[in-house]
């Protein structure tokens, strides 16, 4: 992200962002650590593959960044949207908890908020081709995004005993989970769509993943 930073033009929209998400994940970073640490809690790691993705996904920004910014989307409003629906429950948390996602989500709103002005500002100008390539690839990446942020890691299935039959009936066989994915990335598909992502062409693709 430094690096990014160094090659902007002077005034460039993206250095205030930018910035900001710099300091504010290292800082989301350390709170959730602190807060692992002291519940003794034992983290799953991060997948090769995935980190491996994260690399490749984070080049975007400098030749993509369109892409890149639906990727952000991706993976900040089911979170996002996850965790302001339990803030605004009559479910009971531990403060410590309750103040992490007060913090988080407050800070995540500016990511998400720039990111949605970029999409709708930088995708009607980009060429046919590219168009053509967001069209194709979005409504796949925030599906597969959504699985991996929604549902229980193979990690939480097996160090809790989940039954396969419990992970069908929640996860693959359940309108409610599917209405969860469409609650949680509505704002990005009336994005999409008001940028003409969506038409009539590709939106069984939305469907097929469970977006619209």
């Amino acid at each position: 992200a430094l690096n990014f930073i160094s090659r902007l033009p002077e005034g460039a929209i993206e250095f205030r962002y930018t910035m900001h998400e710099v300091i504010e994940e290292c800082q989301h970073s350390l709170m959730f650590q602190e807060f692992i640490n002291r519940s003794k809690t034992k983290a799953a790691k991060i997948p090769p593959w995935m980190r491996v993705g994260a690399d490749q996904i984070a080049k975007l920004g400098f030749w993509f960044p369109e892409l890149f910014f639906i990727f952000v989307l991706g993976g900040e409003e089911p979170i996002d949207y996850n965790q302001r629906q339990v803030l605004q429950s009559n479910h009971e948390l531990h403060p410590l908890v309750k103040r992490i996602m007060q913090i988080h989500t407050t800070e995540e709103a500016r990511h998400i908020s720039f990111a949605k002005s970029f999409v709708a500002q930088r995708v009607p100008q980009l060429s046919h081709t590219k168009r053509h390539i967001l069209r194709s690839a979005v409504p796949a990446i925030l599906g597969i995004i959504a699985a991996i942020m929604l549902k229980p890691s193979k990690t939480v299935i097996r160090d809790f005993a989940i039954p396969d039959a419990v992970i069908k009936d929640t996860y693959h066989d359940n309108p409610e989970y599917r209405r969860q994915i469409q609650n949680a990335f509505a704002e990005t598909t009336q994005l999409c769509r008001s940028v003409g992502l969506i038409d009539h062409r590709n939106e069984f693709i939305w469907r097929k993943h469970g977006l619209v």
